[in-house]
């Protein structure tokens, strides 16, 4: 993340200065996708169906989305 300099009522009583890199404690994100493909006979894939979903990553709301594709 980098510090834009937004200064006003809401900024910190210590701002960063701009430009100044902030740095932020490592974390560890669980990400997950469960889903239940149906195909037929001969491998044609007749339906998908999620069964568990996670957030995606970022601020995408979907890791199934992420997984299969799927646009907004």
């Amino acid at each position: 993340m980098i510090n834009i300099g937004t200064y006003g009522e809401t900024a910190p009583a210590d701002p960063a200065r701009p430009g100044q890199v902030l740095m932020s404690p490592s974390r560890v994100e669980r990400l997950g996708c469960e889903a239940q493909i149906t195909v037929s006979p001969q491998g044609i894939i007749n339906a998908i169906r999620m069964t568990r979903d996670s957030d995606g990553e970022g601020l995408s709301l979907s890791r199934c989305a992420e997984v299969f594709g799927v646009a907004s």
